[in-house]
């Protein structure tokens, strides 16, 4: 996967559904750092998260 996919995958399947009625623009760093506090909180690995994330926020595990 190119890095500009990745980015597509988790703003469309992740940031962009979580974000509600949050207009684009208003969805910014914080915003998406909002989205990994759960899995840092579990120690998953960076890897494990960046997956969860590219996935649209489903966790397999």
């Amino acid at each position: 996967m190119t890095t500009r996919r990745g980015y597509d995958a988790v703003l469309e399947g992740t940031l962009l559904p979580r974000s509600g009625d949050r207009p684009f623009g208003k969805v910014d760093g914080a915003a998406a750092a909002e989205l990994d506090v759960e899995p840092a909180q579990r120690e998953l690995s960076q890897a494990t998260r960046n997956d969860i994330h590219s996935k649209g926020g489903r966790d397999a595990r």
